[in-house]
């Protein structure tokens, strides 16, 4: 890949936000510590991470929802959401239901329950969900 990555074209084609440093705050102050991938800047938006803090400051209950669509093979890419996720799991002591796009489906079947699946088409429903993007280098 070369040149320079639009971000602002990114957050309005996937209806994100920008992870501003009062967002930063408000996840450090929640969660007791920062995340080391947030000071960074590994991630630039995010969808609904407001409205969970929102939950979770007036005392309420969410869950955390990712996964990846079938884009070929994972890789290493596929990695910080899914480790962010994990710490924003340990920190606020939520559930945490992952997707598996249909293509993976029948792997992780070996091991795993039907009902550690979400079901459907790999399309969420309306949730309280945090995603997160990672920024580009």
């Amino acid at each position: 890949m070369s040149g320079e990555i639009d971000c602002d074209r990114l957050v309005e084609q996937f209806r994100t936000e920008r992870i501003t440093d009062a967002l930063r705050g408000r996840v450090r102050r929640a969660a007791g510590e920062d995340h080391f991938m947030l000071r960074r800047g590994v991630f630039f938006s995010h969808r609904d991470l407001g409205r969970i803090l929102d939950v979770h400051e007036s005392g309420g209950r969410f869950y955390l929802y990712t996964g990846r669509s079938p884009s070929g093979r994972t890789h290493v890419g596929h990695l910080p959401p899914w480790v962010f996720t994990k710490w924003m799991q340990d920190r606020f002591g939520v559930r945490m239901q992952y997707d598996a796009g249909n293509k993976e489906r029948p792997i992780a079947a070996a091991t795993l329950q039907n009902s550690d699946f979400s079901g459907g088409t790999g399309t969420p429903q309306k949730r309280r969900a945090f995603r997160a993007h990672a920024a580009p280098r």
